[in-house]
């Protein structure tokens, strides 16, 4: 298991949404960008889940980085609508 479901296991949800980024990112400038999309929606759903509306920005903003990175909001304009989405739930 990688770190995101490592840290679910062991119980430390609060950091769950912190390494979901990073590890986005990480796998992002590695050039894996399946991974980093996949890590980048783990962390919006977990973090969807919390009442940290900070994590909810963050993980939204790692998410929207990733689609524009890999030209996909170009296509669709999903990066837009998440940052959209959040200010709604501010």
């Amino acid at each position: 298991p990688g770190p995101v479901q490592a840290l679910k296991r062991w119980g430390h949800d609060g950091h769950v949404p912190t390494a979901a980024s990073n590890l986005s990112e990480a796998r992002l400038a590695l050039g894996d960008v399946s991974g980093a999309l996949a890590a980048a929606r783990e962390g919006v759903d977990f973090a969807d889940r919390t009442e940290d509306t900070f994590w909810r920005m963050v993980s939204r903003a790692t998410h929207a980085d990733v689609l524009h990175q890999a030209g996909i909001g170009k296509k669709v304009g999903q990066p837009v609508a998440f940052l959209r989405e959040e200010a709604q739930v501010s």
